[in-house]
C-alpha cells in the first residue's frame, strides 16, 4: 500500500481544555477564554468620505488619545468628526398623536365647479 502526503499543511488549532479530578471522583473541566482588545467607535482613517466605524483601533494616536478619537457610541462619534452621509438621531415627539372621535356631521368639502378643459388637437 502507498501513502501520500501533502506539502502544504492547514494551520490547526488546538486547545488544552484543564481537566482535574473533584470530590467523588467527579471530572470537571476548565476552560478559559481570552477576550480581544477593547472595540470603541473611531474615525476611519481609510475612508475616502468622513465616516466611524466599531472595532478595536490599532493607531497608536487612536490609541495615545482616547478621548479624542475613541468613543461609546457612533452618534458621539460621527458628532464629533462630521461623518458623511450620516444624520444624528432624531428625539422622541413631543405630543402623543391624537385619534378625534367620528361625528355625524357632513364633510365641509365641495366638488369643484368649474368647467372641464379640452386640449385641441395638435
Amino acid at each position: 500500500s502507498s501513502s501520500s502526503t501533502s506539502s502544504t499543511e492547514s494551520p490547526e488549532t488546538t486547545e488544552s481544555p484543564e481537566t482535574t479530578s473533584a470530590p467523588n471522583n467527579i471530572a470537571t473541566t476548565t476552560t478559559t477564554t481570552t477576550t480581544g482588545p477593547p472595540s470603541f467607535w473611531y474615525p476611519d482613517p481609510y475612508s475616502l468620505v468622513k465616516t466611524c466605524i466599531y472595532g478595536a483601533p490599532t493607531l497608536p494616536l487612536y490609541l495615545n488619545n482616547p478621548s479624542v478619537y475613541l468613543f461609546a457610541s457612533q452618534v458621539d462619534c460621527c458628532l464629533a468628526n462630521d461623518c458623511a452621509n450620516w444624520s444624528p438621531p432624531t428625539s422622541d415627539p413631543t405630543a402623543s398623536p391624537t385619534t378625534a372621535e367620528p361625528t355625524s356631521a357632513p364633510t365641509t368639502a365641495a366638488p369643484t365647479t368649474a368647467a372641464p378643459t379640452t386640449a385641441a388637437p395638435t
